[in-house]
């Protein structure tokens, strides 16, 4: 791999790396975890990519100026551009739901997603990049209501 630079992952600390290659410019991620072999797990298509969150289900893509959403290949069985470079930014909202079965006590880890467009935010679905709702919140003077679909 030719790179024109390497960053690695300072969070999760698990082989990832973004890297820009020199002969397209374009970004991806890989993972190097025997010191070998690299495995891509972005394809080298972007301007820019984000890292994954630790257990993160979807990380952002860049393409001239505008950001899409990437599936995890470590939570989907088709890791791919699900969402694609459409929008101004994008939020990452996690929530932990607390379950009690009388047996066990366990929680469950839900992601949702805001995206920006206009100055506006809306909530997608990350699997197939299917608008939730219409743009309708401005940031700078409400929160969004938590997700109801």
């Amino acid at each position: 791999m030719k790179a024109a630079y390497i960053i690695g992952d300072p969070v999760n600390e698990d082989g990832v790396f973004i890297a820009r290659l020199k002969k397209t410019n374009t970004c991806g991620m890989y993972q190097c975890t025997d010191g070998k072999k690299i495995q891509c797990l972005i394809p080298p298509l972007f301007d820019s990519v984000d890292f994954f969150r630790f257990n993160g289900v979807v990380t952002g893509v860049w393409l001239n100026g505008k950001v899409g959403l990437y599936l995890s290949p470590w939570t989907s069985a088709s890791a791919h551009l699900a969402v694609p470079c459409l929008y101004d930014a994008y939020k990452l909202i996690r929530v932990i739901k607390k379950q009690d079965d009388d047996v066990d006590y366990y929680t469950t880890e839900l992601t949702y997603v805001a995206v920006k467009k206009n100055g506006l935010w809306a909530w997608i679905d990350y699997t197939t990049g299917e608008l939730k709702t219409d743009f309708l919140y401005d940031l700078t003077k409400e929160k969004m209501p938590y997700p109801k679909f």
